[in-house]
């Protein structure tokens, strides 16, 4: 569990769950997007409710991927830094 004080110095990361929530708002509105469309354009209600929250999921990882990858270099430097310790 992060501390206030990874927070604060930005060694714990808050977009990462911002994104997550971003991604289901997303989806939702994808799903009901492609409902209320269902009447009048039934093959564009379909795509919406299909691709919306998969296009959604392909961005939300793009941007979690650099977030993983600044926790794992954070990693690489503490482990590096115990290793010169040594």
């Amino acid at each position: 569990m992060a501390t206030k004080n990874e927070y604060l110095t930005f060694e714990k990361m808050i977009t990462p769950v911002v994104i997550k929530i971003l991604f289901w708002i997303v989806v939702a509105a994808c799903v009901l997007g492609g409902l209320f469309m269902l009447p009048q354009e039934p093959v564009s209600g379909i795509l919406m409710i299909i691709l919306g929250p998969l296009v959604a999921r392909i961005y939300a990882e793009i941007l979690m991927v650099m977030f993983k990858m600044n926790e794992h270099l954070f990693e690489i430097k503490e482990l590096l830094a115990k290793k010169a310790d040594k």
